[in-house]
């Protein structure tokens, strides 16, 4: 998959190197991948789904012949990213579920957990109200 951000053109590439980067970053271990996804608290599915496709265009810039020089921050990536309708979102859900790590397709390790491609990538949560608003 191919992502055009800020008129450049970028591979998406998952797998271990997206992997590694995302679980390096992210402080956990390849299982946790599918729970961040999949979280009910929104800034966790957020920052999961920008992270790893964030972990995804760098590995596949460095897996590029030639290497392509990935210079966005991750400041201009979440903005790019929440300019991008929810089919973009679930295209790369769905790349990510396509793509085989360790010899094993994605959606096939997780056994299916991950979000669908029809679910919506972000669910609402009803906001508490605070005690001043429940008296």
């Amino acid at each position: 998959m191919i992502l055009t951000i800020n008129d450049k053109t970028y591979p998406l590439q998952f797998g271990m190197g997206a992997v590694e980067r995302y679980c390096d970053q992210m402080d956990c271990d390849v299982d946790d991948i599918d729970i961040h996804l999949a979280s009910p608290k929104l800034i966790n599915q957020l920052k999961a789904i920008n992270r790893l496709t964030l972990c995804g265009i760098e590995n596949g810039c460095d897996l590029a012949k030639p290497k392509i020089d990935f210079d966005i921050t991750y400041g201009e990536f979440q903005l790019w990213l929440d300019n991008q309708s929810p089919k973009m979102i679930s295209d790369i859900i769905s790349h990510w579920k396509d793509t085989s790590t360790l010899g094993v397709k994605v959606s096939e390790y997780y056994n299916n957990e991950l979000l669908s491609p029809e679910d919506e990538p972000v669910k609402k949560v009803a906001k508490k109200k605070s005690q001043s608003e429940k008296s």
